[in-house]
């Protein structure tokens, strides 16, 4: 544990001396610096503002209360640090240092234990007292040495710290009153600055990045993002593909769409919605708690619908309240005669916690039936998309913000706290309309040309028809994708298990995926190569017969593989 006993850094720590900046006026009553040396050790560990924030709450109780008081005031605040292995005023180089040491010391502990087995049960359980997510034990093909190598490898740590910091820095932004519309909407500014710098981290790294297959046809990295799903316009245009694909075929078949939308109970929201003031209701509960929450909730609705037999599709949006709570949007199609039924399943879920607190019936679940004379359900889910994506066609949000902004401050959230904002129900797996759509072999006559031809126009409506409808069972679709076992072994040693290679339907199989792909730096294959590699550049890549040779201007819009699926 941290000692209370400060030293010189300490006290010139960012943290310690913005906090007795703010204690300035308690010097004249301290007889000596005793307390003044103690806080140091405590606020030597915060970032600036909470510190501030802090030392505030710490004067205002010696003032009106007493230095008793004030004192255990603080020392509450220094035992919710030591639970936190990784200080929140850790900058991203402390990080790198960290994860060399735990990385480090991992590898000495190892190195006198001469049993596989018995070094991962040690290790493991230190790796999780540092406060990170040890190694998923029951991962498949996961091995005892792959779980080792990860536990000795600094880059792995560097991530796991970097996930955990970013939690735990937003779950004390939110207690200490920095996330909502007055102060930081959605996500604090510490977190948001945190993750605008991760951006441009990768952005550098991406730069100096490429993949090379055994043909030795070369692209940068960087380029390959661009052309996929990681990409705000691809991704965008292809949700909206797919929800204009799904209101087609539920005209067609004369269903009706309604937007719904899910809350989580009081004691989940930390500041109220309309004055931003503290929630005295609130839990601690955290934005990852709260989605955990609603996917639960779920999971019920679901399984109640499927043991009554009722069918419904579409998609969910999972987007945050000015304090950081998520809350959910669904665009359900259906048959209109289990509209009421849906209804009623939904609600009664929604309510089955907390369901008599003051306004559960009005918030916890609403609905909103789409009238097709005023307005399409594409308008509907449409500006949920862009807001939650990158702003586009949007000047202002529901806050009054610039909804470009905002839509930046959402994606960070939703990477803070690992909420996956967007999610298809119904319908055929999208992973089949991209393997589709990636490939340049000859395409055999039958479902599969039926299937290339729906894909490569951007004709979701079409492609799920001809896979079965909107509402089909995975194990029943005509067409599956084709997965061999590989004989690769991964980054740490453990096998890399089954690889997609393709599809296949009515026992013909179409390989999508005929390159092996390689990641490398510009640097290391320089140093083999003796000169500076020449890129192929996708523009061109067409023309060279490529991955995405097909690819027209207007399909490259609609839908992009996703980034690095496009190298296989």
């Amino acid at each position: 544990m941290r000692s209370l006993i400060p030293n010189l850094r300490d006290l010139y720590a960012p943290g310690a001396v913005e906090a007795e900046s703010v204690l300035n006026m308690l010097h004249e009553h301290e007889t000596d610096q005793l307390d003044q040396q103690w806080r140091a050790g405590i606020f030597s560990v915060l970032p600036r503002r909470f510190a501030n924030k802090i030392a505030r709450e710490y004067e205002e109780k010696y003032h009106f209360e007493s230095r008793s008081n004030a004192n255990l005031y603080l020392l509450e605040q220094h035992e919710r640090s030591q639970k936190r292995q990784i200080p929140l005023s850790s900058n991203d180089y402390e990080l790198e240092q960290l994860a060399k040491k735990y990385s480090t010391e991992m590898r000495q502990i190892a190195s006198v234990i001469h049993d596989d087995v018995k070094a991962v049960v040690r290790l493991w359980r230190l790796a999780g007292s540092y406060g990170i997510q040890p190694p998923n034990i029951y991962a498949p093909n996961i091995t005892p040495m792959g779980i080792l190598q990860r536990l000795w490898n600094d880059q792995w740590w560097l991530k796991q710290l970097r996930k955990t910091h970013a939690k735990n820095l937003e779950e004390e932004a939110i207690r200490l009153g920095f996330v909502h519309s007055k102060a930081g909407l959605y996500i604090s500014e510490e977190s948001f600055k945190r993750h605008k710098e991760q951006k441009i981290r990768n952005t550098r790294l991406l730069s100096r990045m490429m993949a090379v297959n055994e043909d030795n046809q070369m692209f940068k990295l960087e380029d390959l993002i661009a052309k996929g799903v990681s990409n705000p316009k691809n991704r965008r245009n292809e949700l909206m593909c797919r929800v204009f694909g799904f209101e087609t075929i539920a005209n067609d078949l004369g269903h009706v769409a309604e937007f719904m939308t899910l809350t989580c109970p009081s004691r989940m929201h930390a500041r109220q919605s309309k004055s931003g003031k503290s929630n005295p209701k609130y839990d601690s509960t955290t934005p990852s708690q709260a989605q955990k929450y609603l996917t639960i909730v779920w999971s019920r609705i679901r399984a109640k619908l499927k043991r009554e037999g009722i069918e419904i599709y579409g998609f969910r949006v999972a987007e945050p309240h000015q304090d950081g709570t998520p809350h959910w949007h669904l665009l359900v199609f259906t048959d209109p005669n289990n509209i009421q039924a849906i209804r009623n399943i939904f609600s009664h879920y929604a309510l089955e916690e907390d369901g008599n607190e003051e306004g559960a019936l009005e918030h916890r679940f609403s609905y909103k039936p789409i009238d097709k004379s005023k307005g399409s359900a594409i308008g509907y889910i449409a500006k949920y998309i862009s807001k939650n994506i990158d702003g586009y066609a949007i000047d202002k949000d529901e806050q009054g913000f610039d909804a470009k902004n905002s839509a930046e401050r959402v994606t960070a959230w939703a990477s803070t706290w690992s909420i996956r904002q967007f999610q298809q129900f119904g319908g055929a797996p999208v992973t089949i309309w991209r393997e589709l759509r990636r490939t340049t072999a000859q395409i055999p006559s039958g479902i599969l040309s039926d299937a290339f031809e729906a894909a490569d126009t951007g004709n979701w409506a079409q492609f799920l028809m001809t896979l079965g409808g909107a509402t089909p069972k995975r194990k029943d679709l005509p067409i599956q994708l084709a997965k061999t076992e590989s004989q690769e072994i991964g980054k740490y040693g453990d096998p890399i298990g089954k690889k997609i290679t393709g599809l296949i339907a009515d026992s013909i199989a179409l390989t999508t995926r005929t390159h092996q792909w390689s990641i490398t730096s510009v640097k290391r294959l320089t140093q083999m190569l003796g000169s500076v590699p020449v890129f192929k550049v996708l523009a061109s890549e067409q023309q060279d017969g490529g991955a995405d040779a097909r690819a027209s201007a207007q399909r490259t819009d609609i839908c992009g593989e996703a980034a690095l699926e496009f190298c296989q």
